[in-house]
């Protein structure tokens, strides 16, 4: 029946429109005047939007077929409507704008956990996004503290880490300037290559791309037809955007050789030592590392980085010290 039709179509449209946000963090150089490599896409997307046409301005990144792509979104999740009512009500100290498998996400989330912070989190919608239609910042992670908004998810972190009370735990947090900026080079790095690097090897061939797309869709609440179209389309568009574009802009000529590298030339920077720095507890840059590494848990890419490369030891350390999640449900 056209209700059918109608869910069917919504489906695609939101895949389509998921997979805007991995370009949209991956890709920062990005415009819409510089999109007609995505012509295509655009196109199909334009074609099948029940909301209406696809503007410039809500292109701006199509809004992601996966938010990175099964990596950043949350196709299908659930989402939840929040209210300050509900959260003094809770306790929560920190309100957290997410899409669940992001890896910018899951950054902000190990912090939090491992500060002990209590925070809610709340599931935006990466078509609509009317939970967040109070920002004019139309990206995630977007922090609500005290009724003060911070975005982006290492500006969160680092103005966290310098308000936590006397019952949170500390990161390492150094005082000379030379292990201030050896932190800060490592948590850059997080965002400018080994995101990159993870993204490449979730989409690295069409058997990975769907599977990829299974553990994603089995996160979200969609019945079974819609799961099936879901799986193909958002599959073969990341499989295509990096093969086509994403790798190329990052000079990703071998996915699995150069995450390896890259996890391997972590692990060396740490020495002998359990964490970043000679530090007895983990910086800024561990929980960075370890917070977007956690967001492929449930992915092949997880298990052959852990088997091939020296970073199993420290990943399960990490894994014990950041703890349970200090997530408070919402009511």
């Amino acid at each position: 029946g056209s209700t059918s039709k109608m869910s069917l179509l919504t489906s695609t449209s939101r895949t389509l429109c998921l997979s805007a946000h991995i370009i949209r963090r991956t890709h920062r150089s990005f415009s819409p005047k510089s999109t007609t490599w995505l012509q295509p896409v655009r196109t199909i997307a334009t074609g099948i939007q029940p909301l209406g046409t696809v503007s410039d301005r809500s292109w701006n990144l199509l809004s992601v077929l996966g938010a990175l792509g099964g990596l950043g979104v949350g196709l299908g999740l659930s989402s939840e409507t929040y209210s300050e009512d509900a959260q003094s009500k809770s306790n929560a100290k920190a309100i957290l704008y997410q899409y669940q498998p992001c890896p910018f996400c899951n950054k902000v989330r190990a912090f939090l956990d491992y500060s002990n912070i209590p925070y809610q989190a709340v599931e935006v919608d990466p078509l609509l996004k009317s939970e967040i239609k109070f920002s004019q910042y139309r990206k995630v992670p977007i922090c609500v503290v005290d009724g003060k908004q911070i975005n982006d998810s290492s500006l969160i972190i680092s103005e966290l880490s310098a308000t936590l009370d006397s019952d949170e735990k500390r990161p390492h947090l150094p005082k000379d300037s030379e292990s201030i900026a050896t932190i800060d080079k490592w948590r850059v790095w997080v965002d400018d290559c080994l995101v990159h690097l993870l993204v490449a090897n979730i989409y690295r061939n069409w058997e990975e791309s769907l599977q990829a797309f299974d553990y994603l869709l089995t996160h979200g609440n969609f019945p079974s037809y819609q799961r099936t179209i879901s799986r193909y389309s958002g599959a073969l568009i990341m499989y295509a955007l990096s093969h086509l574009k994403l790798n190329k802009k990052y000079g990703i000529t071998d996915p699995r050789k150069q995450i390896y590298a890259a996890c391997d030339q972590w692990i060396d920077a740490l020495g002998p030592h359990d964490f970043l720095g000679q530090s007895q507890a983990p910086t800024l840059a561990d929980l960075s590392v370890f917070g977007v590494l956690r967001a492929i848990e449930g992915y092949p890419t997880f298990q052959d980085v852990m088997q091939n490369t020296k970073l199993s030891k420290w990943y399960n350390r990490m894994k014990i010290v950041v703890g349970a999640s200090s997530e408070i449900a919402i009511q």
